[in-house]
Formats: C-alpha cells, sequence, structure tokens
C-alpha cells in the first residue's frame, strides 16, 4: 500500500536526509542549512547577512515610497481644489456684508 511506512517502522536514508533538511533552517539567502549555528540565525555567512539586511532596506524604502506617492497625490487633489476656488475669484465676496463688533 503506498504511503505507509516500510515493515520494521526503518526510514530508508533518502527519508532520513529529507527530514533533517526539512528539520534544519536554512540560510535566507542561499538557502545552505544552517547546522551548528544558533537557533536564531537568519544567514550562513557575512555576504548573505549584507544581502539581506540590503533587501530589508530596499523593502523600507520602497515602502516609504508609496506613502510619499500617497501624500503627492493627496497634495495635488488639494492644489486642484484650491486652483477652483482661485479661478472663482474675490468678485464672490462682493455681495457679503462684514460686520464689526458682532451687532
Amino acid at each position: 500500500m503506498p504511503g505507509t511506512p516500510p515493515p520494521g517502522g526503518s526510514e530508508t536514508v533518502l527519508e532520513q536526509a529529507a527530514v533533517e533538511l526539512c528539520a534544519s533552517p536554512s540560510c535566507a539567502i542561499c538557502g545552505t542549512p544552517l547546522r551548528g549555528r544558533r537557533p536564531d540565525a537568519r544567514c550562513c555567512s557575512g555576504r548573505c547577512r549584507i544581502v539581506l539586511c540590503r533587501r530589508k532596506r530596499h523593502e523600507a524604502l520602497l515602502e516609504g515610497l508609496v506613502s510619499c506617492e500617497q501624500a503627492l497625490r493627496a497634495a495635488a487633489d488639494a492644489v486642484a481644489a484650491l486652483r477652483v476656488v482661485a479661478e472663482i475669484g474675490p468678485h464672490i465676496t462682493d455681495g457679503f456684508k462684514v460686520v464689526r463688533g458682532g451687532r
């Protein structure tokens, strides 16, 4: 029957290697197994650590760029609204009477 373990409960060498590869963490950049490293290690070398740092900074830069673009769009909308008011001109307030002192 497929999918059942071999008799005696022993695993093949390939199955054991697959389990070890899946169980051990690997480098976040190149995928090299991190055997013998700290449990919280994410990279196998200084070069991979630098690449990971650059990726993180690049992602942060892209996120900042998106927020700046959104702010620029909002500012452009505000300028467009002010342009409409400016095109109306000062003559729209000619009919208003200014009262001083609240009387």
